[in-house]
């Protein structure tokens, strides 16, 4: 009998028997024009329909539209549309779900999860992975109840943010009843939003991505909380408003070029206790101050390198211009520097 059992157990794994298949059903009826509704979807391993707009779909009852995939899909990403105007990509679908569109502010649409009604659609706990736009701002949701902070990932005309002044940034967001926590600001969220003065950064974020922030020009003060492990690089590239920054103790990582051409900054401070970083009058420096990393773009007089360092970053000094001068000091054995110009120690290249 118990190798019978095994044989069983054996067999259901060979011929893969999966879980319920996904059932997606939508609700257009707060936008014009979609007498038509067609799904569009494809999976890690390609495109589930042979060609765009995707698949038609019939209706379900009570103005639902529902298509059933294959038992075998068991994470899908998928796009509504009239075959004109669509939806936001809505990405890694798990499970049976209703949507209903928002109303339309353009091509690209957002969709809110709701209760399916009792036409035979149930109602779900819902717990969503994809981009909703929660309040003011764009998130990435994941199944494990994080949340990224994003923008409108299909209007590549520009930066959905454009005009916002204020970034609120909250610890969590609720979305239909599930709470998820912020953790992390993602590439390009923020890019160049001319507009942005201020941002809020909470003690829930752990890393800030890159190109976050590049080009905010009115960005003219950031507090970057003792959670953040990691700044992107050029997160805060080309910030020309932007006159000071402290690094905290928590960061450990910071990209390339993270604070090149912020032309204000005058002075880029590191937490006392940081274990990677360190700085020496508003320059940034490795823990031992024998790399340095990135002088503001805004650093007034003269910047001196002391006998420690014996790398400087690529760079390191671009866009200081209103540095007068760069002075070595003289028994540094790999720089030196003639009447304030940077020189390699032979005096052979000039850096």
């Amino acid at each position: 009998m118990k190798k019978i059992f095994t044989f069983i157990l054996a067999l259901v794994a060979s011929v893969g028997i999966s879980s319920a298949a996904i059932t997606v059903r939508l609700d257009p009826s707060s936008c014009s024009d979609w007498s038509t509704v067609r799904l569009w979807a494809w999976t890690d391993e390609g495109n589930v329909f042979d060609s765009w707009p995707g698949q038609i779909v019939s209706k379900d009852g009570d103005g639902w539209y529902a298509y059933t995939f294959s038992p075998s899909i068991t994470s899908v990403s998928i796009i509504w549309t009239n075959g004109t105007d669509q939806t936001v990509d809505i990405m890694g679908v798990t499970s049976s779900t209703c949507y209903k569109l928002n109303s339309q502010t353009g091509t690209a649409i957002t969709v809110s999860v709701v209760s399916c009604s009792s036409d035979g659609g149930q109602s779900e706990p819902i717990v969503v992975s994809g981009t909703y736009k929660i309040g003011d701002l764009y998130y990435d949701l994941s199944k494990n109840q994080t949340a990224e902070v994003t923008y409108e990932v299909r209007l590549y005309e520009g930066n959905n943010y454009q005009g916002l002044t204020t970034a609120n940034i909250p610890a969590s967001v609720t979305y239909y009843g599930t709470t998820y926590s912020v953790t992390s600001i993602g590439d390009e969220a923020f890019h160049d939003c001319s507009s942005l003065t201020s941002v809020t950064i909470p003690n829930s974020v752990t890393s800030i991505g890159w190109c976050a922030f590049q080009y905010c020009s009115s960005l003219t003060s950031v507090t970057i909380p003792n959670s953040v492990t990691s700044i992107g690089e050029d997160a805060f590239r080309g910030c020309s408003g932007l006159t000071s920054v402290t690094i905290p103790n928590s960061v450990t990582s910071i990209g390339d070029n993270a604070f090149f051409g912020c032309c204000s900054l005058t002075s880029i401070n590191v937490a006392n206790n940081n274990p990677i970083y360190s700085s020496i009058d508003g320059v940034l420096f490795d823990k031992q101050q024998s790399t340095l990393i990135q002088c503001p773009g805004g650093k007034q007089g003269a910047c001196i390198i002391s006998n420690r360092v014996a790398s400087i970053g690529d760079d390191a000094f671009g866009d200081c211009n209103s540095l007068n001068s760069i002075s070595v000091v003289g028994d540094n054995p790999n720089y030196s520097s003639i009447d304030g110009v940077l020189f390699d120690k032979q005096h052979t290249k000039l850096i």
